[in-house]
């Protein structure tokens, strides 16, 4: 414990020396604030309206489901996400280099992660409609690529302050394609492996849900956990690119190598992270029912976030470094066990 302690510790040590970092993620939470919104309103205005038209009265499990419709007031449901709802906050909300490191490379944004403004007025930005699939998904694919590019310049910049002391925005700019590049053909790969399980495992699914559903229960259990193992053992792969500077196969097997070599302190520490942003999770909302309260909360929650992201970066970087040494010291002695026995 005393190990996790002084990792979060030298996390935000890391973020002190370098505040100006946190300016990114507050940039980005003005802009989803005050700038030009992407509505979804239409779309769910003719979505609600499809759902409406395929009314049967005369169905008894129509009647059924429409009454359990009307008492969850779900049409108001959907009505307010539309409403209320800015297609831009998934360039946080969706970060695959969040996905890709169980959260602990996240792109921080308070208005992103809690979708609503409280009682603070949104801004008098232009509002940008969209009506239909198409839009949505080519805005969708944009906006998640932009999202991953900027969550890389963010991490790069801690990655080099936590591993040089110090921020060399050319050597940056240099090496910025590559990380984003590296990251997008991490995530393909993922998705392609995940897309090849979906499918034999539905099958398994339903062939077993006609056996018996606590069987489904059992394989459903059981798919968890691996897929928690499987995140778990590469979590620290988008480190290694961003920080070790590896290419994505060799930093798969740094990840691997790292959680298996310190596995509880690893899982300790994923959870008092999630903990504590949890935690600040319901605090912040207190704050944002005016706007200095908001710019407060903006602003806490950039630099919490950041110490946090920091604190993974150091403890990746501390146990990579003890690897390193682990295996340098094991050739050694192998060479040295080859050249007494050639003596």
């Amino acid at each position: 414990m005393k190990r996790i302690i002084e990792t979060l510790s030298a996390g935000f040590e890391v973020i002190a020396r370098r505040p100006w970092i946190i300016l990114l993620p507050i940039l980005l939470d003005l802009f989803y604030w005050l700038g030009p919104q992407i509505s979804l309103q239409p779309l769910v205005e003719r979505g609600l309206e499809g759902m409406l038209s395929l009314a049967q009265p005369d169905n008894p499990a129509w009647a059924e489901a429409w009454e359990l419709w009307q008492e969850m007031d779900v049409e108001r449901l959907w009505r307010d996400f539309g409403q209320r709802f800015n297609l831009f906050t998934v360039v946080s909300s969706l970060n695959v280099l969040s996905f890709l490191s169980m959260g602990l490379l996240d792109l921080p944004s308070l208005i992103a992660s809690n979708g609503l403004l409280g009682d603070v007025p949104a801004g008098s930005g232009r509002v940008i409609q969209i009506a239909s699939g198409w839009p949505l998904l080519g805005a969708l694919v944009v906006l998640v690529l932009v999202g991953l590019l900027v969550a890389v310049i963010y991490h790069g910049l801690i990655a080099q302050q936590v591993r040089e002391e110090q921020i060399n925005l050319r050597y940056l700019g240099r090496r910025l394609g590559r990380y984003w590049l590296h990251v997008i053909i991490l995530a393909c790969a993922i998705a392609l492996v995940l897309a090849m399980i979906a499918g034999p495992l539905v099958i398994v699914l339903l062939i077993a849900g006609a056996l018996s559903p606590f069987l489904v229960q059992m394989l459903t259990l059981l798919g968890s956990t691996l897929a928690f193992w499987f995140a778990l053992y590469i979590m620290f792969i988008p480190h290694g690119i961003l920080l070790g500077e590896e290419p994505p196969l060799r930093a798969w097997w740094t990840s691997m190598n790292i959680v298996h070599k310190n596995f509880w302190v690893v899982l300790i520490l994923l959870i008092l992270i999630r903990l504590i942003r949890t935690g600040l999770g319901l605090v912040w909302p207190i704050f944002t029912g005016s706007i200095p309260g908001m710019l407060f909360a903006i602003v806490a929650n950039a630099f919490v976030s950041a110490g946090l992201a920091a604190a993974g970066l150091v403890f990746f970087r501390d146990c990579y470094a003890d690897w390193r040494e682990h295996l340098a010291q094991a050739l050694l002695a192998q060479k040295q066990a080859q050249v007494d026995k050639e003596s």
